[in-house]
């Protein structure tokens, strides 16, 4: 169906092979270039299966940004990066493995919630090492592949399941390390903080992992003017509203609409920042 809705645009399924045997369902691509474009953004979601207001989301302000594309920024959307754990509705993937917590990249992480390798039984498994999940190095090259041919670019990557607030996440989520585009951030968290009231944080003030992604990608890419954020929606919030069928990742049916928008709303904000990003 979200290949139909958008079958004007350039689309692909990745890695439908390693899902044959399960779902015959792979990672979808979408992606609306303008010629000559030095500008993208990426906006991706579905790293963990029960996550699904993130992954409304994600569709939903690919397609605000797309009905207002300007002529310099280039859109893409990865909204299913976990198949087999959206069809399954569990945060790991078929291995049992936390994608965002599958990637080289090691700091002093709280130990369990930060990632572990004690067992798979257990949730927030990094995997047997790192980058063992087709899923973590389809992402790390599609990224990579793309990011080169831009001068600026933003990825903005939408999750749930934490806190009472919205957050909006920049590097490092593995260090406290100063950020080195972080002034460029702080130029943008102005306008985001006053239109939408996300909040805009480092990571790792709120929640340091180890094997973060986007770490992982920013890192291989520092040469570049290229920020990756992260969108994690509160819906600890929502958890009052209907006692009898908590649900710590999204929120209940009467209120997906308006927390769905307030993620559209960000993300257009972030689209306007990016077209006039000049420096």
């Amino acid at each position: 169906q979200l290949l139909e809705d958008f079958e004007n645009l350039s689309t692909e399924i990745h890695l439908k092979e390693e899902f044959i045997d399960s779902w015959k369902f792979g990672i979808p691509s979408l992606s609306s270039l303008k010629e000559g474009s030095k500008k993208a953004i990426f906006l991706t979601s579905g790293i963990h299966g029960p996550e699904r207001i993130g992954i409304s989301s994600a569709i939903a302000s690919f397609r605000e940004l797309l009905n207002n594309q300007t002529s310099n920024v280039d859109l893409y959307l990865l909204p299913f990066m976990n198949p087999y754990g959206f069809f399954r509705n569990q945060r790991s993937n078929k291995n049992n493995v936390d994608l965002m917590r599958n990637s080289p990249i090691y700091g002093k992480s709280p130990f369990f919630f930060g990632g572990h390798r004690v067992s798979s039984t257990l949730p927030y498994y990094m995997g047997p090492h790192p980058v063992s999940e087709v899923e973590s190095g389809f992402l790390f090259s599609y990224l990579n592949s793309k990011i080169s041919n831009y001068d600026k670019i933003i990825s903005l990557d939408f999750h749930s399941g934490f806190g009472f607030s919205d957050r909006l996440w920049f590097p490092f989520s593995y260090s406290s390390d100063k950020f080195p585009l972080e002034n460029i951030v702080n130029e943008a968290k102005k306008r985001i903080e006053r239109a939408t009231q996300h909040k805009v944080i480092q990571q790792s003030k709120s929640y340091k992992i180890s094997g973060d992604l986007w770490d992982w990608i920013y890192l291989s890419n520092w040469d570049k003017k290229y920020i990756p954020l992260t969108v994690e929606i509160g819906t600890w919030r929502h958890l009052g509203f209907n006692p009898l069928k908590w649900d710590l990742f999204n929120p209940p049916d009467n209120l997906k609409e308006e927390v769905v928008k307030k993620q559209t709303k960000l993300a257009s904000v972030i689209s306007d920042f990016m077209e006039n990003w000049n420096d």
